[in-house]
């Protein structure tokens, strides 16, 4: 009986031992495969960091590889940006990826874009939905005559529409010649007003040859308006384009206007009759009936005739106080003009010049023949 009850506990013993030799498996295990499940898990979620900073730093990195200009009316598509831009990328993807993650295809803004190389997939993003265009350099000529011209010139440069322009222009007076820095998809008004503020600006401020007083009180002080100002100077802008005499041509015309002379202005004839194409004016040209026929109405014309230079309103501002009331283009052909103060000194000048270009006709005829 003790034998067997000794057996007995033995057994359970050795059935003990095996039991938690068993569970300290199961165990060991479970730990090994939970250690492991970890372990994969650590690995994934570095894996994505790694993958999620590298996208990150992608998108920061330069990526365009050349400068591109891109112009987004109301009409531009999505697809035509991402054709634009993508295949100047290095990392094609990143672009899409961003635009898509910003919803760029539901918020791009109108305007000229230029990007330049280097530029990150972040900006350029951020610079087509926040609309964060660039400026475009409109160069407004003196060469301009007419507003409809004018209003041509700025719808060819914007996106504006070139009735619109015109509708907002006055007078092309108010305009001054310059380069300005402006938007492309710039509304015709705001773009009209900038432009007269530009002007004020020039006319409310002090020129190089004076100090301490503005144009506007030059101006004033001659009996002249800003407009008087401008017709002038557009004259003198048409008849030379050497600007040492500017101010000689100036104060031949002031000259005439104080004594109660006619203008007799060759510049405002041509415009008169439309052709400026025109090397001479001749007797039928004269004979046009227009208030910008200068030899048959005294006075100013009714405006300027052409968008007046700085450098020429200046120049009747500080017109020559010399007693000149004529000129007439050099003989010579080099761009000036000879200048007198009698009608007699005038008239040989102007022969001089007539025998000059009677030659050159002939000498062209000749070689054509």
């Amino acid at each position: 009986m003790v034998f067997w009850k000794g057996n007995f506990l033995l057994l359970h013993c050795m059935n003990l031992y095996g039991g938690m030799k068993m569970f300290k498996q199961i165990y060991d295990k479970k730990e090994k495969d939970c250690a492991r499940t970890i372990i994969i898990l650590i690995f994934i979620a570095f894996a994505l960091a790694v993958y999620d900073i590298s996208e990150i730093l992608i998108d920061r990195s330069p990526n365009l590889q050349e400068n591109i200009e891109i112009y987004i009316s109301g009409k531009t598509g999505y697809n035509q940006v991402v054709e634009k831009i993508v295949p100047n990328l290095k990392w094609k993807n990143s672009f899409k990826r961003k635009a898509l993650e910003r919803r760029l295809e539901n918020n791009l803004h109108t305007g000229y874009y230029h990007f330049e190389k280097g530029l990150s997939t972040n900006y350029m993003v951020a610079a087509l939905k926040n609309g964060w265009q660039s400026p475009v350099r409109l160069t407004i000529a003196g060469t301009i005559r007419t507003k409809g011209e004018l209003a041509g010139i700025i719808s060819r440069k914007l996106m504006v529409d070139s009735i619109d322009v015109a509708d907002c222009i006055g007078n092309i007076y108010e305009v001054l010649p310059d380069t300005y820095q402006v938007y492309w998809d710039q509304d015709a008004e705001s773009l009209i007003e900038m432009l007269r503020n530009e002007r004020d600006r020039f006319w409310k401020s002090e020129p190089d040859f004076i100090k301490g007083i503005s144009r506007d009180s030059i101006a004033a002080q001659m009996g002249l308006s800003r407009k008087d100002v401008a017709t002038i100077a557009s004259i003198v802008n048409q008849e030379s384009n050497h600007i040492p005499e500017f101010d000689k041509i100036a104060g031949v015309y002031v000259n005439r206007l104080k004594c109660g002379m006619p203008l007799q202005a060759d510049p405002t004839v041509k415009f008169a009759v439309g052709d400026f194409t025109l090397t001479r004016i001749l007797k039928e040209h004269l004979l046009i009936d227009s208030p910008y026929n200068t030899y048959k109405y005294p006075g100013l014309p009714p405006g300027p005739i052409c968008i007046p230079s700085k450098k020429a309103i200046d120049a009747v501002l500080d017109y020559s106080k010399e007693s000149y009331l004529y000129f007439c283009a050099d003989p010579e052909f080099n761009g000036t003009h000879r200048f007198a103060r009698t009608l007699s000194e005038h008239s040989r000048n102007a022969a001089a010049y007539r025998q000059a270009l009677n030659k050159l006709e002939r000498e062209k005829r000749l070689k054509k023949s």
